[in-house]
């Protein structure tokens, strides 16, 4: 039977799904609880297991969530993992577990113990309730902002830390360019920003502390701000503008759960600008820039209109957003 994502995501992990799909079609245990049934279908069935549950005192437990286990899709709590094995390792009373059956018995819980091990950095982190949620992953939210030629920003999927509380690590693809446009009469004309303001909002999560780059240890295109969940951007910047890709590929922030988080889960990377910020020029190496009244006209036009400003009145320039979902 193949085995869903989480399941393939670490051998050990693997290990107990394996051995659960192995009991399941050997029936292993069901002549104990139903010997017509074993007579029957030679294997369990999500009916005859869930029966099998109930008398674990472990009782509605839902078929698909029984499926879930053979397919990988859900890790099993302790509670459910102590019903499994008392289903699938059923002592008559007065009766004891012979050599074999109890070696058995062991290796499951082994791999149980090994398989939780490796999954504790998240649910340690997270406090999740697999079994109720289903297996999560990052997603996309909706349709990044971009400002065409001058700047975007592309989320990757976060990834878990190594240790338990680490939280997850966000990286994104930034990238600030000289934006051509056409005046009225044709002629090109040019804009680009000197700086901006980088930040990281989390909805169910906080920034850690320090984390975000270039807030410890320095960077050469990264200014610190006072605010926890920013930085200035100030490089690349070969002409006196941005270009390029500040972040190169690094982490950008670290985010780590709260404890009164609700039910959303999701990072938010934005990029402003002030308005000082902005350069318009006649050519695409900012030297030769226009009057006040041109510039101004040409932000309002071009930059400015329906576009979100922060508290501090910068103008958003790009963003995108992913959110910790179910994976149905």
């Amino acid at each position: 039977m193949a085995l869903n994502s989480l399941a393939n995501s670490d051998p050990n992990l693997a290990a107990f799904f394996r051995l659960f799909c192995e009991h399941w079609q050997a029936g292993t245990g069901l002549a104990a609880h139903n010997p017509k049934a074993m007579e029957r279908d030679r294997c369990w069935t999500e009916v005859t297991f869930s029966d099998a549950m109930n008398w674990a005192n472990f009782p509605n437990t839902d078929p698909s969530t029984i499926k879930s286990w053979q397919t990988g899709a859900r890790w099993p709590r302790a509670a459910r993992k102590d019903a499994i094995i008392k289903v699938f390792f059923r002592v008559a009373k007065g009766e004891q577990l012979d050599d074999t059956t109890a070696r058995r018995r062991e290796e499951l819980e082994q791999a149980w113990k090994d398989g939780s091990a490796t999954r504790g950095r998240d649910v340690a982190t997270r406090g999740e309730n697999d079994e109720v949620d289903g297996p999560k992953r990052w997603l996309p939210a909706g349709r990044p902002i971009a400002t065409p030629g001058l700047a975007s920003v592309r989320l990757e999927e976060p990834q878990p830390g190594n240790e338990p509380g680490s939280g997850w690590f966000v990286k994104a693809r930034l990238r600030f360019d000289i934006a051509e446009y056409e005046r009225e009469d044709g002629t090109p004309i040019f804009i680009s920003v000197q700086d901006s303001l980088l930040t990281v909002s989390t909805s169910g999560y906080q920034v850690a502390t320090q984390s975000v780059i270039g807030q410890i240890g320095g960077h050469p295109n990264f200014r610190p701000e006072t605010d926890n969940d920013s930085v200035g951007v100030v490089g690349p910047a070969p002409n006196g503008c941005l270009e390029g890709d500040p972040a190169g590929g690094e982490t950008i922030a670290r985010i780590v759960p709260i404890a009164e988080a609700g039910s959303d889960e999701a990072v938010t990377v934005s990029i402003h600008a002030f308005r000082r910020s902005f350069v318009v020029s006649l050519t695409r190496i900012p030297q030769d820039c226009v009057g006040f009244d041109e510039k101004q006209a040409v932000l309002n036009l071009l930059i400015e209109l329906g576009r979100d400003r922060d508290a501090q009145r910068r103008v958003l320039l790009a963003r995108d957003r992913m959110r910790r979902t179910k994976v149905e």
